[in-house]
């Protein structure tokens, strides 16, 4: 298949240009021809591509699909990196572009009486609606993660940003489904005695709010843990229990000679 959706990495400041076409090969051969002449409409891709030069982009095939999906699985992209690159923030959109009064009267006479058929509408639909159903193949998804890691690479999120990223989360209810798939895959998972000294570290003198005492205790509540569980807890704390024994023993030897 020759159609897709595509994206231009700049490899230096992970930032992107995202875009869908039914000749893949072509799409990129035609970037790359007007960029190298400093012709290309996207003035942003332009600039970045006079500053860094041609070896830092590289052109990575996001998603394989029919004509017919493009817009729709271009959108989902689109909102899923909200590339930098991108004029436009909706698909097959010309919002954000600036054009002078002469190209507004041109186009607004070549489109008067010209009806979008049924396809087209549907297309628009879907580009606006984030085609529901529409799931990512896992080999989208690994490319997806690998674009993102480079994107966000030594980049930690503002206050203003950790703000927004709690205030959306706040009151979200997990489901049953998603609990269970989150212990499964943290199950078997070891915490290194590297990081276990940097948690214990980080909330050293660290004291919860009366507020934070309260939501703990309720949400403890009337939880039942299984025998497992318990017996895990039980081994767990005799362990702590012998340890610091230990130590006391230790230091109070040394203490007399």
């Amino acid at each position: 298949m020759t159609s897709g959706v595509y994206v231009i990495v700049n490899q230096q400041n992970g930032h992107c240009y995202i875009g869908s076409a039914v000749n893949l090969a072509r799409r990129w051969i035609d970037h790359r021809n007007t960029l190298r002449k400093g012709m290309h409409s996207n003035r942003h891709l332009q600039n970045a591509w006079a500053k860094y030069g041609e070896p830092a982009f590289c052109f990575t095939v996001l998603e394989d699909c029919e004509p017919g999906e493009l817009i729709g699985a271009e959108q989902l992209w689109m909102d899923t990196f909200r590339p930098e690159y991108n004029i436009c923030r909706m698909a097959r959109s010309a919002l954000g572009v600036r054009r002078t009064d002469e190209t507004k009267q041109k186009m607004s006479a070549a489109m008067r009486g010209k009806k979008k058929s049924p396809e087209q509408c549907a297309q628009m639909s879907a580009a606006r609606m984030g085609l529901p159903g529409h799931k990512r193949s896992a080999e989208s998804r690994a490319r997806m993660s690998v674009i993102m890691m480079g994107k966000n690479k030594g980049k930690k999120p503002t206050p203003e940003t950790r703000a927004k990223l709690s205030a959306a989360s706040r009151g979200r209810i997990v489901s049953a489904d998603t609990r269970a798939k989150l212990s499964a895959a943290g199950m078997g998972h070891k915490v290194t005695a590297e990081s276990r000294q940097k948690s214990s570290a980080a909330n050293r003198g660290r004291k919860h709010t009366p507020e934070a005492r309260a939501k703990i205790s309720a949400a403890g509540m009337g939880r039942k843990f299984t025998p497992e569980t318990l017996a895990k807890m039980s081994g767990s704390a005799s362990a702590r229990h012998a340890r610091e024994k230990a130590a006391g023993l230790l230091a109070e030897r040394e203490k007399h000679g």
